[in-house]
């Protein structure tokens, strides 16, 4: 953590929002000391919430970061309320918005802040053909290696070899992974709040997405299939999210029952 004395009000903004609370203040200027580093999160909680831009923290300068503005809640409630489950595909995203996704996505939230989630995107109808045709066909070969319970997804393998319906991928031109390394404490948790964030921003871009639980069963019944998608060996897999330009147009929001919700005011015994 490096503090600007000529920027700094000396105003502890910073110490009271620090999680690990290892900013301290001295002389007027708040700071870590060195015996302290090794617990900083590199939150960036304190370059944030420096009204004056005197803090950078991990190489990170308060320059580099857009200022925020109020956000919209009704436009916001909107994009929730709209947000579905998109089987129907239009297109290819083109990459400069692809990227422009997941540099968005890289401000999830992870558990103590491990930033260590990998993404792996299979893009392009070529592509998406031909892990289509190897996923198919290496569960039909395998059947036997799939545990009782998964068996209905060779069915489901087997209606696309014969019948040509693709009940796995839905014929989408692109299909995310996310895998963690070793680093991610929570590394499921971290990779369905990744995909969340995915799956909402992506779609007030115009692109459908919908959650691939069949894949993630082929990554994990059929191991050699990480290798199809370069996913390194001791990476763990989050869930698998199928994207692309959407190609339906809904006009309502669905309605659903309330949710189960209990506000305690106490403790029960």
């Amino acid at each position: 953590m490096i503090v600007d004395p000529k920027k700094c009000t000396g105003c502890g903004l910073c110490i009271a929002d620090c999680p690990t609370r290892i900013i301290k203040m001295e002389n007027g200027i708040p700071g870590i000391k060195p015996e302290n580093d090794d617990e900083c999160i590199v939150c960036q909680h304190c370059l944030a919430i420096c009204p004056t831009a005197a803090v950078t923290v991990g190489g990170k300068l308060p320059a580099n970061s857009r200022a925020l503005e109020a956000v919209d809640a009704t436009a916001l409630e909107m994009a929730i309320l709209a947000r579905r489950s998109v089987r129907q595909f239009s297109g290819e995203v083109d990459e400069q918005t692809l990227r422009r996704v997941m540099d968005i996505v890289n401000h999830a939230p992870t558990a103590v802040n491990a930033r260590d989630l990998h993404f792996t995107i299979v893009s392009g109808m070529e592509a998406m053909a031909e892990l289509r045709k190897r996923t198919c066909e290496a569960l039909i070969k395998d059947a036997a290696r799939i545990d009782a319970s998964r068996q209905w997804i060779v069915s489901v393998a087997r209606l696309w070899l014969n019948r040509g319906v693709d009940g796995i991928f839905r014929n989408a031109p692109h299909i995310v992974v996310v895998s963690c390394g070793k680093e991610q404490v929570h590394p499921k948790v971290d990779s369905v709040i990744a995909l969340s964030y995915f799956d909402l921003y992506a779609s007030s871009l115009g692109i459908g997405t919908t959650w691939c639980g069949m894949f993630d069963t082929v990554l994990r019944q059929l191991p050699e299939s990480r290798s199809w998608l370069g996913i390194p060996d001791d990476h763990e897999i989050g869930y698998a999210m199928l994207f692309g330009k959407t190609g339906v147009r809904y006009a309502r929001a669905a309605q659903h029952s309330p949710a189960g919700v209990k506000i305690l005011k106490g403790l029960q015994n």
